[in-house]
């Protein structure tokens, strides 16, 4: 088939429980992974190898490896001396620092503290699988209620990435200029990678509110800060943990909720869901 060259070659390894990609491609997984070069949210209009994790290390090692380096050969004869040094990758200056942007300007969400442009960027469905390395996700991304890709990670401590279904429509380009408009919740300027977690963890968290209500209770949440070396804390907290009760309705149900809570270690504190936000149940860590 023909395949127009991509700004960034797109080769993805989907694992046989992605059943969408599976059923688009219209092949029975077979405990299978697939080697896609092109789009995985379309594999029939993709380069698509299947085989067990073994078979693909050994193609990529071997005969993918070898007709790369000849064809590479090959194609450098083909150009001139100019051509050929056009042809070398240039470094990329980095791109400016986003302005700040007024306070009022952006909307702050209500589990991450991410401050967007709009709401109309948001997560609508949440996949997840445990693996032996963390968790994997397949989220579907809506604009203004229209799909218009798909967030995944696969768990293994590897980034978040996003799957466009149409890029004229809402691609790449269009999140970078969405997460450049966004702060975190302490106001620093973000990447589109941490505005795609912050989207699924305000999805995740909601659901799990909604999740919670349905049995007459609210959410509790323990949160976490990572220290370095020096006893800084790096980035912003974390939920690491996750609990439900029943919503206090006075100072002696809060009481009482406290002495079941298990204690918080290190740089941990609980927080409760209170309808409307969040409420620290214990004291964070010194200093925060």
């Amino acid at each position: 088939m023909l395949y127009e060259l991509p700004d960034v070659p797109a080769v993805t390894l989907v694992g046989p429980d992605n059943d969408r990609f599976w059923t688009g491609l219209g092949a029975a997984t077979a405990g299978r992974h697939a080697l896609v070069i092109g789009d995985p949210c379309a594999p029939a209009d993709a380069t698509v190898v299947v085989g067990s994790p073994t078979e693909l290390a050994g193609y990529l090692d071997g005969q993918l490896t070898t007709g790369l380096t000849g064809a590479t050969a090959q194609a450098r004869q083909a150009l001139s001396v100019n051509a050929l040094d056009a042809a070398r990758p240039r470094p990329q200056a980095a791109a400016p620092p986003a302005p700040p942007l007024p306070a009022g300007d952006l909307i702050s969400l209500p589990h991450t503290g991410l401050a967007v442009p709009h709401t109309r960027l948001e997560v609508t469905s949440l996949k997840q699988l445990e693996t032996s390395c963390g968790v994997a996700f397949t989220a579907t991304l809506r604009l203004q209620r229209q799909v218009v890709g798909t967030v995944e990670n696969e768990g293994s401590g590897g980034p978040t990435t996003f799957y466009p279904h149409g890029r004229a429509t809402f691609g790449h380009r269009h999140l970078d200029q969405y997460a450049a408009g966004c702060r975190s919740a302490t106001g620093e300027t973000v990447t589109a990678e941490h505005v795609m977690d912050d989207l699924v963890t305000e999805y995740e968290t909601g659901r799990s509110i909604r999740r919670a209500n349905a049995k007459g209770k609210t959410l509790l949440r323990e949160m976490e800060f990572i220290y370095d070396d020096d006893d800084q804390p790096v980035g912003e907290p974390f939920a690491a943990g996750q609990a439900t009760c029943r919503p206090p309705l006075n100072l002696a149900d809060r009481a009482a909720l406290l002495r079941q809570l298990p204690p918080s270690a290190g740089h941990r504190w609980w927080q409760i869901w209170t309808g409307a936000r969040w409420e620290d149940l214990t004291p964070r860590p010194d200093g925060h």
